[in-house]
């Protein structure tokens, strides 16, 4: 709930009203008394009964030490109040409010209500100080989004690992009961998240998917204020990927994908050519800058796996990237010359939809990955060659 009034309209003391009502760190029944809410019927059903946050962002700007961030602040005063409460899950090393938060709500199953006094503070007396700015609005996304994404319901990480990697993931809206406090599974969560805005639907398909580049980085955003330690190294690791594919260096492309799938097993199934492409996709997260991917592209006789189409004014190579399982990399790249998967890139390549303008330069890298489930050590092989036409 947001409540935007003028200034002097109340809203501190409406603030400190909702905490005093709703704080299990209260016992207010004497204050709210003479009231007329003490007559309803359901009025002790939801006093004092939750855990409250309750935050005065101007209050907090004047007493937090000069040359401090705010959002630093904000969250080491908290993380330290709730250490005291939760000395056994909240250690020393903490310094996430809420990866803490998500922490505590794994383990106990208690949730908490947040509520925030002049939240805009930041934004009317820093309104120059972008960076700092950016760093709050970061840390709301991560306090009201993120602690859903850092829990595993049923299945819930592998479905962002695939949203993540551009994929679509079905989910049965159904099942939630448009109550915030009642999250109980992965449909759920995600549910919630179309309702927020964050992913888009598809009712046809019953799908789930990421709708666009800005929510695809709030994604990364919170899923790096989780614990997800193998998803972030991935998003972390995916320029120097990149770089190792430009330079056709295939070692290093295979040592790259093997330890993404590696660290990656325990949240997708292993041996699954659709896991493989999936963390493909997810070791190629920032390859999104430079291209267009698209999957199962039609082309020539068959499907390419996965396609990357240079984006206007790029000057990297197309690339296409087939995928097998159980198999050789260099079945993959004779399976994309034998069936000419290289055709799907001619009408994009300029001589029809662009008017004879070249839409990329330089040659087409053709990129063959395979493992073998068999292998004692789960080996990737890669092969990249070269294509001009």
């Amino acid at each position: 709930m947001c409540v935007s009034r003028p200034r002097r309209f109340g809203k501190s003391i409406t603030a400190r009203m909702i905490a005093a009502y709703y704080s299990k760190g209260c016992d207010s029944a004497g204050l709210f008394a003479k009231y007329k809410i003490a007559g309803e019927t359901d009025f002790r059903k939801h006093l004092n009964q939750y855990n409250v946050i309750q935050l005065d962002v101007a209050e907090m700007r004047v007493t937090m030490p000069q040359g401090e961030d705010l959002a630093e602040y904000l969250q080491r005063c908290v993380i330290d109040e709730l250490r005291g409460l939760y000395p056994e899950i909240v250690g020393e090393e903490a310094v996430s409010l809420p990866l803490t938060l998500a922490a505590i709500n794994e383990r106990t199953g208690q949730r908490f209500m947040i509520v925030i006094d002049e939240w805009d503070a930041v934004f009317r007396e820093d309104k120059y100080d972008r960076a700092s700015q950016d760093r709050y609005i970061d840390l709301l996304r991560g306090l009201f989004k993120g602690d859903y994404i850092a829990l595993d319901r049923e299945g819930l990480k592998s479905a962002v690992v695939s949203l993540l990697a551009g994929e679509r993931c079905r989910v049965n809206v159904g099942t939630f009961e448009n109550d915030m406090t009642k999250i109980n599974g992965r449909d759920d969560v995600l549910t919630l998240l179309i309702h927020l805005g964050y992913l888009g639907y598809d009712a046809d398909r019953e799908e789930a998917y990421i709708p666009n580049e800005e929510v695809r980085k709030a994604f990364g955003s919170a899923v790096e204020g989780t614990d997800w330690t193998p998803v972030i190294d991935a998003i972390k690791a995916s320029d120097r990927l990149l770089q190792a594919t430009w330079n056709r260096d295939a070692r290093a492309v295979a040592e790259g994908i093997e330890e993404a799938h590696a660290a990656n097993a325990s949240i997708l199934k292993y041996n699954d050519e659709n896991s493989l492409r999936c963390v493909v996709k997810l070791a190629y997260y920032n390859a999104v800058n430079e291209y267009t991917i698209v999957d199962e592209m039609p082309a020539g006789k068959g499907y390419a796996d996965i396609v990357f189409l240079p984006r206007s004014g790029s000057d990297k190579p197309a690339m296409v990237v087939e995928l097998k399982w159980n198999e050789s990399a260099e079945g993959a790249i004779a399976q994309i010359k034998k069936r000419r998967y290289m055709k799907c890139l001619e009408a994009y390549n300029g001589r029809r939809a662009f008017h004879g303008r070249r839409a990329f330069h330089g040659n087409v890298l053709l990129v063959g990955i395979n493992y073998d489930k068999d292998d004692e050590d789960k080996r990737h092989t890669c092969i990249i060659e070269e294509w001009s036409e």
